[in-house]
C-alpha cells in the first residue's frame, strides 16, 4: 500500500490522536511519527523510516508544496534511504503512509496526474468543535483497547479497505485546498475598466466570513494566487479589472406584492 492517506480538519478534533494510538499500539519498532520538514530536510530523521510499517507525517504545510519529493517514498516497491554519514540503503517498501493537516496544500500542476492517480487518499474529520484537552486519553485507550483495535484492523475485508477513485480524490482535494476558487467565480466578474479594482485583503475577509462559518483563515499569498489563476492582474495588494456580480434580490411574497403595487401606482 503505497498511498499517502491524509487526515484533515480543524485543530483538536482527533485527527492526530487516532494515528498516535495506532503508532503506540505498534510500538517504536514498527511505527514512526515524524515532522514533515524533518522527513524532507534532515537525513538523520529520514533514516528512521527504515524498517517501519507505519509512518505518520505530522502537520504537512498548507501552502503549495512540491510533492515530487514524496514520490520516491510513495508508489515505489523499493525505498532508498541514506542516513547521516552512511551509504545509501535500499529495502522493500512495506510502509503505510499517513499525514495530518488542518488545511490541504494545493498540488502543483506538474504533479497532479501522478499524485491523484495512485499516490493520495483523503480522510476528512468533519467534527466542528474541538475536544476538551485530555493529555492521558492516548495512553488510556492503548492500554484498555489496544489489542482489540489491532484485531479489528487485521480482520477488515478488502472491500472495507478500498480507496476512493482518483476522480473523487482530485475533486475533494482541489475543492478543499483552494476553496476560494468557486467562490471567486460566483462573486466576481471581469471588466475592461481599469478603475474597477478591489483590495485583496477586503476580498479575503469577505470570503473568510462565509468559509467554514468564519472559523478558519486563508493565507494572503494563497488567496492572491487564486485570484491571479483566474486571470485577474494583482499589483501591490490590488486587483484590477474586477467587480462584484449583480445578484437579483430574492423577495418574499409580501415584498413582491408591495413591489407590484408600487409599479401599478407609478403607472397610474
Amino acid at each position: 500500500d503505497f498511498r499517502l492517506t491524509v487526515f484533515y480538519g480543524i485543530s483538536n478534533v482527533g485527527k492526530s490522536l487516532m494515528l498516535a494510538i495506532l503508532c503506540g499500539i505498534l510500538g517504536d519498532r514498527y511505527a514512526l511519527q515524524i515532522d514533515y520538514n524533518d522527513l524532507m530536510n534532515d537525513r538523520a530523521s529520514k533514516a528512521k523510516v527504515s524498517g517501519k510499517i507505519m509512518i505518520v507525517i505530522q502537520e504537512m504545510p498548507d501552502k503549495e508544496i512540491n510533492l515530487a519529493d514524496l514520490k520516491g517514498l510513495l508508489g515505489e516497491s523499493k525505498l532508498s534511504i541514506r542516513g547521516y554519514m552512511s551509504d545509501l540503503k535500499t529495502e522493500d517498501n512495506k510502509v503505510k503512509w499517513f499525514a495530518t493537516t488542518n488545511n490541504l496544500a494545493p498540488v502543483k500542476d506538474s504533479d497532479k496526474n501522478a499524485m491523484f492517480t495512485n499516490r493520495l487518499s483523503l480522510c476528512q474529520n468533519t467534527r466542528t468543535e474541538p475536544y476538551p484537552y485530555d493529555p492521558d486519553m492516548e495512553d488510556r485507550i492503548i492500554k484498555a483497547e489496544g489489542e482489540k483495535i489491532l484485531s479489528w484492523i487485521l480482520n477488515l475485508t478488502d472491500e472495507e479497505c478500498a480507496y476512493e477513485d482518483s476522480k473523487t480524490v482530485r475533486e475533494a482535494w482541489e475543492t478543499e485546498s483552494v476553496p476560494e476558487i468557486k467562490w471567486l467565480e460566483s462573486e466576481y466578474q471581469e471588466t475592461d475598466i481599469e478603475t474597477d479594482k478591489l483590495a485583496v485583503r477586503s476580498m479575503k475577509k469577505l470570503f473568510e466570513a462565509q468559509w467554514k462559518d468564519g472559523k478558519q483563515k486563508r493565507d494572503m499569498e494563497g488567496f492572491s494566487n487564486s485570484i491571479q489563476s483566474l486571470g485577474y492582474p494583482v499589483f501591490k495588494g490590488t486587483v484590477k479589472f474586477i467587480q462584484q456580480k449583480f445578484k437579483p434580490v430574492d423577495l418574499s411574497n409580501n415584498e413582491k406584492k408591495e413591489h407590484s403595487a408600487g409599479l401599478q401606482a407609478n403607472q397610474s
